[in-house]
């Protein structure tokens, strides 16, 4: 949601700069955000997939040509008739604002791509587990243990049995020989996270 109002504000920033017209609040930027159907486009950060997006947008292409010729156009006529301003190569113009912004979102996704790793349907299913409150720690430490015993090489779900082992070693239930050994424990996996990978910036931070 974040990409798509910047993106807004840059393709909607653009055409105001280029016609000299007022400024617009941050609120409208979001309505013609939402109106141009970029957020239709995009998921939440957790399940982004920049391919996927930039599949749709090319299969959406004219489509979404189409929303932002509309919306130039109509505010162009507004602000000729408001402002006695004349209309000039007004669908080219338009046209060209909604090539530069598939163009743009393109490169936003792009971007985002390199900070966001696609990781394995474990450790997908072991990020939900640790977001329920009411799932037991010590049910999930074990459930990760299970789930690195059957890949080994999963570093998304290495430093997150790291995370799990801290956290029940921190447990007022947990012994202070079990906390010693689970932290012993945690040392030893995450080590080996950061042999298997240097750019994965979780398992650096555990």
């Amino acid at each position: 949601m974040v990409a798509s109002l910047k993106l807004s504000t840059v393709v909607h920033g653009s055409h105001r700069d280029q016609h000299h017209l007022p400024a617009f609040s941050i609120e409208e930027h979001y309505k013609f955000a939402q109106e141009a159907g970029i957020f239709k486009l995009i998921t939440s950060p957790s399940t982004l997939d920049v391919n996927d997006i930039v599949a749709r947008i090319n299969d959406n292409r004219e489509r979404f040509e189409k929303k932002f010729e509309s919306k130039m156009k109509s505010e162009e006529e507004y602000y000729a008739d408001r402002y006695g301003k004349t209309k000039k190569n007004g669908e080219t113009a338009a046209r060209s604002l909604a090539l530069l912004s598939l163009s743009t979102f393109a490169v936003v996704a792009t971007s985002c791509a390199s900070k966001f790793t696609m990781e394995s349907a474990d450790a997908v299913k072991a990020e939900e587990l640790y977001n329920d409150n009411a799932f037991d720690r010590r049910e999930l430490l074990a459930k990760l243990r299970d789930m690195h015993a059957a890949h080994p090489e999963d570093v998304a779900v290495i430093w997150r049995l790291t995370r799990a082992a801290y956290d029940v070693s921190n447990l007022i239930a947990t012994s202070a020989d079990e906390k010693k050994e689970l932290t012993y424990y945690a040392r030893d996996v995450i080590q080996k996270g950061l042999d298997l990978t240097k750019d994965v910036a979780a398992v650096h931070n555990w």
